[in-house]
């Protein structure tokens, strides 16, 4: 009995100046850190006076401005996700046209904000809005990568960089007759490549004609798919005319020499103009000599 009470006595003295130390202006003070040789109550306590400090527990790692050694603020994640149907903070493998369409500036992408505080449910939570950013920016290249980025890219460029137009070739010229089969053709190449650079990565787009629209200047048309774009046409009155052949173009493309891809959509060239005069054959007799 008088062991125990001596023990009683010797915990009450041990904590007396703890107490003591709590703030005079009625506010909480530190919780009571008892250090008796790196106890395990030491460590509890200290825990909890961190916790109420806001801080988190990280190891060896701590930014310079945070008070208190071992402890940073809690770890906010940050992922841009492009705003398509499907894509989520967690996987996506699609960069849609409504995302390379949304924003002011041509040349940027649109995103969506995914954060995430770290350990805290309910895991990953959208930013209101969307950012717009260009496909060089360090977020986007950290973010997206150039393999899912790319294509995209390829399919909104493709009408901007297929610029060849069609030289019409015809016989006769300048002048043909009404009625008479007047032969059309084109001397541009049915192919040719665009060798461009994308996010550092080399890519080259080959456009390939699909078909051949020739506009005759007399109100007829007619589209067709043979090589040169070849064919004929007899027109019906006299005057000027104006003939010209459209393209249209499908192309593919390829990532650093790697396989060919599909582009998405077609493009189409206005060709260069010609014009001719249709005029009416007159028969002579002429006396024999």
């Amino acid at each position: 009995m008088k062991k125990t009470l001596a023990l009683l006595a010797t915990l009450t003295l041990a904590f007396a100046p703890i107490h003591a130390a709590h703030a005079d202006d009625g506010s909480p003070g530190d919780e009571p850190t008892v250090r008796a040789g790196g106890g395990r109550f030491d460590a509890i306590v200290d825990k909890k006076r961190k916790a109420r400090e806001g801080r988190v527990r990280t190891g060896d790692r701590e930014p310079a401005s945070t008070a208190g050694a071992g402890y940073i603020t809690p770890v906010v994640r940050k992922r841009l996700v492009p705003t398509c149907t499907g894509n989520g903070p967690d996987a996506f493998s699609d960069v849609c046209q409504g995302a390379l369409a949304g924003c002011p500036a041509p040349d940027e992408v649109q995103f969506w904000v995914y954060r995430e505080v770290a350990g805290t449910p309910p895991g990953w939570a959208r930013d209101p809005g969307v950012v717009c950013l260009a496909p060089t920016d360090p977020a986007v290249a950290a973010a997206v990568d150039p393999a899912v980025l790319i294509p995209a890219i390829v399919d909104r460029e493709f009408q901007r960089v297929v610029v060849l137009k069609a030289v019409p070739v015809v016989q006769p010229l300048p002048d043909t007759l009404v009625r008479f089969p007047t032969r059309f053709a084109t001397s541009t190449a049915r192919s040719y490549d665009i060798p461009l650079t994308l996010l550092g990565q080399s890519v080259v787009i080959t456009a390939t004609a699909a078909s051949y629209t020739w506009q005759f200047g007399d109100g007829t048309s007619t589209t067709i798919t043979t090589a040169a774009a070849r064919t004929e046409h007899s027109f019906s009155d006299t005057g000027s005319r104006t003939a010209r052949v459209d393209i249209t173009w499908t192309g593919t493309f390829r990532i650093n020499g790697g396989p060919a891809q599909d582009v998405t959509g077609t493009a189409t060239t206005t060709g260069q103009p010609v014009t001719l005069q249709v005029k009416q054959a007159r028969s002579e007799l002429i006396a024999p000599r």
